[in-house]
Parts: structure tokens; sequence; C-alpha cells
């Protein structure tokens, strides 16, 4: 008999004992099997399916690797144990890979404007500006209100080896500064305050509210991050487009090129003026409460 899909994995002697085991209670045959594709649609669409579907996918990668052992290095089937293998497996990936929490109202994808706070709330942008080759470059914060006031901000400089790096140095500098202003409690962020923190970075904010591992190369900071975000209330860390983080990106550019006025919270240059006014005739146009 030829070496088919259907017959490797489903109809072959030694498969049907797999497929008999309790766990699984399938008994393929060649009177219910055409195409293997069909044959799995049907197993894992079942209303009540009785077994897991991870079970069933599991036990198909499992039958492979067996058949290569057996092909290519001679080694036979334990037959008994390939079930419990696969439950395993799958009990190894979900403690490793807990699963990732829906996106909640709280995350905010927007293109195109910058919305403002509700009322009585603040909203932190931050972003970073990183020169490749110096391996350095600038981090900036803007605070504003619900009316689209600049209420605060800060630039500093920096030094990373990686873009990812910058904008994670950036997030994790406007949390610890909403730490350190509450623990003294600042007239800008008082206790109760509600309070958004948003990057353009997706990398970085997927990461902080679970949609996404951490990458490697900036766990460490990130990791910097998560202390305070379980220790202060009222603070989320949403997502915001590129485009709704146009004065952030100024900041930070002026001020990696060394051009950013020492009093440019107070008395901000043209351009930066134009931009937060920009955002908040956007807001004003778009925005009711």
């Amino acid at each position: 008999m030829p070496e088919t899909p259907e017959h490797l994995f489903l109809l072959c002697e030694w498969t049907h004992q797999i497929w008999a085991n309790q766990k699984l209670k399938l008994n393929p045959s060649p009177n219910n099997i055409s195409r293997i594709d069909k044959w799995l649609l049907e197993v894992l669409t079942l209303e009540r399916n009785p077994r897991p579907k991870e079970l069933v996918v599991g036990t198909l990668w499992q039958i492979w690797k067996i058949r290569n052992a057996m092909v290519f290095k001679g080694e036979l089937p334990q037959l008994q144990e390939v079930v419990q293998e696969v439950e395993t497996n799958l009990e190894s990936f979900n403690r490793w890979n807990p699963k990732r929490p829906k996106r909640s109202k709280n995350y905010v994808d927007v293109v195109g404007k910058w919305l403002p706070p509700m009322k009585g709330h603040l909203k932190i942008n931050v972003d970073a500006s990183w020169t490749e080759n110096q391996r350095e470059g600038s981090i900036a914060e803007l605070c504003r209100d619900e009316n689209g006031v600049l209420r605060d901000g800060f630039a500093a400089k920096i030094e990373a080896d990686s873009p990812l790096k910058a904008e994670a140095l950036a997030v994790r500098a406007a949390l610890w500064k909403v730490t350190k202003e509450r623990e003294e409690t600042s007239p800008t962020l008082e206790k109760n305050l509600k309070i958004e923190v948003q990057s353009d970075c997706k990398i970085v904010m997927d990461s902080l509210m679970g949609f996404a591992l951490s990458p490697w190369t900036v766990e460490p900071i990130l990791e910097d991050c998560k202390l305070p975000l379980a220790q202060l209330k009222g603070v989320s860390v949403p997502y915001a487009h590129r485009e709704t983080n146009k004065p952030t990106d100024w900041i930070a550019r002026v001020h990696r090129d060394n051009r950013l006025p020492r009093n440019w919270i107070l008395y901000p240059p043209h351009p930066l003026w134009v931009l937060l006014s920009n955002d908040s005739e956007l807001s004003c146009s778009s925005t009711t409460y």
C-alpha cells in the first residue's frame, strides 16, 4: 500500500492502536476517510468533542516523529506511551506559554489623531530618538490633561544599543517618574489620578500588557516597568499609534541634537506649539464628554 498521508497518520495498523486510546477514542477506517484534511476538520469542529483539540493535533505530530524514528533510526514505537507523551508535551507547553489576556478597551490603537484622556485624568506620551553610530539618544515625555494642556514633561539623554532598548527606557523613565511624584504627593500627579502612559513602540507595549513575550534584549528593562505598574493604582500602558505621538517625537529628536531650550515646557518652541495645537484641535473636533 502506498504511503499516503491518510495511510501514514490514520490507516496504518500501528496508528490504529494509538487512535483507539481511551483519551482519543477515534476509529479511522478507509470507509470514512477520503482525505486527512477533511477528517481532521470534522474531528476538530465536532460540537460535542470530548477530546481536546490540542491532543488530536499533538498525536498527529507524535506519529510523524515515530514514523521518522522507525525509518531512519530503526527504533520500534512504544505505542502505549504515545498519548501520554503528547499530554506531557502539552502540559509543558502550557506551563511555559501561559494564555495571553484578551485585549481590553484600554488598548488604544487610534490612527491619525491624539485623543485626550477622560475628564480629570492625565495622558503621558513617551518616545525615544536613537543614533546608531553613537549608540546613544534621547527620551522624552509629555503630560497633558483632558483639554490638551501641557502639564509636565521631560527630556533626557540615554545610552542604548538599539532603538527598541531606547523605547523601553523611555517607558521605564516615565513610570519611575510617576512613582516618585506620587510618593512625594506631587501637585501634578495626585495619588488618585488615573494616568495613561502611552508609547508608539508596539513591541514594548504589547509585552507590558501581556499580549506578547518580552524580547530578551529588553526583558530586564520591562521587568523594571512591571514593578511600578503592579504597585501604582490607576496607571495603564496602552499603545499609541505613531501619528498620535508627533509632539513627543519632535522633543526627543531635537533634544538628541542638543537644540531643545531648557524652558521648553513653559515656553514651547513654535514647531512644538504647532504640534500641540493640532492635537488639541483634532481632539476637540472628535471627542465629546
